[in-house]
């Protein structure tokens, strides 16, 4: 924050700089060029009633301006410099008037006091303006003591010969002079005032913007520190779980344990990849919303299911009230439905150690809205973090992501898959010590012909929280031939060893390039191609293999795991896409599909 202090006290010093300056140009300017008319109205006026010294001494003064006006026309001026000649030029214009009139009987000595002054203390910002009052009081000075010693021998019949046309005209001049010096200021403040205006604005915008973008950095920080400590929790736990794996002395009952350990911390690791993904979606305005008919019940128990085992590790209850009717089957969709209600009862679980988690529906057919208030018996929210909680890489109190770890992405995420599906989310009661309530607004439309139900009852209840063991589908490729392309070698092993009790014929190619190599030797059945390689990529490499006439299926598999990442390989000629880490059952299954696809096309 001092810096940012600092920034703007040096940006302000640099604008009134600036603004200063600028007033003296323009100024400068304005009064130069009605010296440059006056000066040559009295040339004309001198050539009428006047002599010769006159005309002279106005054309100097003339010839000043001139030269003044073209030094600021350089691109860079001098801009102290500039009003020199026109200076030199006053000077000399006085002279005649001083001698012949005897000072201050001049008609001209109001407006080169005048334009004197306003050049001492307003436009000449780059001299100190006591240097300019010593210079206007010494030439006064000057024209009293010539007026006194040496007088123009008949200054008085001087001025009685001077027609009054002449006087007049002169004076005329002058007011004249005087008025379009005054303008010029009146309108080079207007401007300036305008142009300062802006620039302030926008110096406020800068700080503002700034100020911004600090907040975000420190917010960022935090985030990243969180995320590290919840990227490197789970991937602790699967380095560590991985070198008990190789330790020979374990037994094959604690190498079960450890295998289900670092499949469970790897999970975790990719629930948060897509979690980070799926924020990035929806500030990319990205994410796309399907609405399905889905059953009430069924969507809020399989909430329950998910959260059950942690629940029951805290000795928390975990219940469902319906506080009205409630359509048995609504219009919504059924995966980010269970993504808000997962985030915001998972958060009531996390922070609440006794007690009770209570989810309460009621449906309002008037707005066709159903509302979802969950209620909990934890630590609740002090009024000073409530300001943060929906705020991204966020949480309420710094010390939480300690103790309880995560990234501060949850409810953030949560309020735009809300307000995505067209309603709001928001705190509607916390109290310290007691507990919190975050109410749900979603609008729903109830399907056709769907009845109303007033009462929870968990069609999953008395069921496994955790999906019963199934028996390993027995995969046969015995016929067909695989090329894995990766650039991994780690990949490509993982790969042979899942296709290895299958009995299939698996080859290998590092990149693009050898894949194309390798497809122009030998005959395959399918191909298992990475997406991001070094040179050739997986993409361009499927085009080319499409091109040459190739039909045999093409399985993407790659760490890019949006929706417009699948259509790209789609597009690219990929028959299917796998997302990285790679799951077994999935790749079999594909691997499955491309087979019949095969047979078919041998047929």
């Amino acid at each position: 924050m001092s810096n940012t202090a600092a920034a703007s006290e040096n940006s302000s010093t640099h604008l009134r700089d600036h603004w200063r300056n600028e007033r003296a140009y323009r100024l400068g300017r304005s009064l130069m060029r009605a010296t440059f008319v006056l000066t040559f109205a009295a040339v004309i006026l001198n050539y009428r009633f006047t002599g010769a010294v006159e005309i002279a001494a106005d054309v100097v003064l003339l010839l000043g301006c001139v030269v003044s006006e073209i030094l600021t026309r350089r691109r860079e001026p001098r801009r102290y410099f500039v009003w020199w000649p026109m200076y030199l030029g006053f000077l000399v214009g006085t002279a005649p008037s001083t001698w012949l009139s005897g000072g201050i009987y001049s008609p001209w000595l109001g407006f080169y006091l005048m334009v004197f002054i306003i050049f001492g203390h307003v436009v000449q910002t780059e001299i100190k303006p006591l240097y300019n009052t010593i210079f206007v009081v010494s030439q006064v000075f000057v024209w009293i003591l010539v007026q006194r010693y040496f007088p123009y021998p008949d200054h008085v019949g001087y001025l009685e010969h001077l027609p009054p046309g002449f006087m007049a005209s002169a004076a005329c001049i002058c007011l004249i002079g005087v008025g379009y010096c005054i303008q010029g200021l009146m309108r080079t403040e207007h401007e300036l005032s305008r142009e300062i205006e802006l620039r302030y604005l926008e110096l406020y915008e800068a700080r503002a913007s700034l100020l911004r973008e600090e907040s975000a950095n420190q917010a960022k920080s935090t985030f990243l520190a969180n995320i590290s400590h919840e990227l490197r929790t789970p991937l602790g736990a699967v380095l560590g779980y991985a070198n008990l794996l190789q330790d020979t002395a374990s037994s094959e009952l604690e190498k079960t344990h450890y295998a289900e350990t670092i499949e469970r911390n790897g999970k975790q690791l990719a629930k948060l990849v897509d979690d980070l993904l799926d924020l990035s979606k929806v500030e990319a305005g990205r994410l796309e919303i399907e609405k399905l008919d889905s059953r009430t019940v069924e969507l809020i128990s399989e909430v329950l299911n998910l959260l059950q085992i942690s629940a029951l590790k805290k000795n928390l209850r975990l219940e469902v009230r319906f506080a009205g009717p409630v359509p048995e089957v609504i219009s919504v969709d059924p995966y980010r439905f269970k993504q808000i209600l997962t985030n915001i009862v998972g958060n009531a679980v996390k922070f609440t150690d006794q007690g009770s988690i209570l989810i309460t529906l009621h449906y309002s057919e008037l707005s066709s809205e159903l509302f979802i208030a969950v209620r909990d018996t934890g630590r609740g929210i002090a009024p000073v973090e409530r300001e943060k909680l929906f705020k991204p890489f966020s949480q309420a109190d710094a010390s939480m992501a300690r103790r309880y770890g995560g990234t501060g992405l949850g409810l953030n995420f949560s309020r735009e898959l809300v307000r995505l599906l067209g309603g709001e989310i928001e705190l509607t009661w916390s109290e310290l010590g007691a507990g919190s309530e975050f109410t749900i607004r979603l609008p729903v439309q109830a399907a056709f012909g769907s009845k109303l139900v007033t009462e929870f009852i968990d069609p999953l209840k008395g069921r496994a929280a955790v999906p019963p063991t199934v028996a390993p589908v027995e995969y046969n490729f015995k016929n067909l031939k695989i090329l894995v392309v990766d650039d991994s070698a780690d990949n490509r092993d993982l790969i042979r060893r899942f296709l290895h009790p299958t009995g299939a014929d698996v080859d290998e190619a590092n990149d693009g390039m050898e894949c194309l190599q390798k497809v122009t030797t030998s005959a395959y059945d399918v191909v298992l191609m990475d997406i991001q390689m070094p040179g050739l990529d997986g993409l361009q490499a499927t085009s080319l293999l499409r091109k040459k006439g190739n039909h045999f299926p093409i399985i993407a598999i790659t760490a890019h795991a949006m929706k417009e990442d699948r259509d790209r390989c789609l597009q690219a000629g990929c028959n299917h896409h796998i997302a990285k880490p790679i799951k077994r059952g999935e790749l079999m299954q594909a691997i499955q599909s491309a087979a019949a696809t095969v047979s078919q096309l041998s047929l």
